[in-house]
């Protein structure tokens, strides 16, 4: 299993256990269990409740689009690579257009 499939995978995993927060469901927690979460993150814990909900949501958002550009960066890596074509050992490619 590649470094693509892993990510992959654990981006799924990470959306079936149900980490990814729905605004809904962050407007239902309190400001103090708000905070514990942003503390947990390393964010910011100042401000309304909107804010505080508004900046988990965006975290989460800048995080998917890290973990989707990491996978374009890796599947565009594993595409190069495969279009190498494969070395064989002892394989000495000829040179062309080479008078002796």
């Amino acid at each position: 299993m590649d470094t693509f499939d892993l990510i992959q995978k654990e981006l799924d995993l990470t959306l079936e256990d149900g980490l990814m927060y729905s605004e809904a469901s962050l407007k239902g927690l309190k400001t103090s269990e708000l905070k514990e979460l942003l503390k947990s993150l390393d964010l910011p814990i100042y401000g309304t409740k909107s804010i505080l909900v508004s900046r988990l949501l965006d975290n989460q958002e800048e995080e998917i689009l890290e973990v989707e550009s990491i996978l374009t960066i890796e599947k565009e890596t594993e595409e190069v690579t495969n279009d190498e074509p494969q070395k064989r050992p002892g394989y000495v490619k000829p040179v062309t257009g080479v008078k002796v």
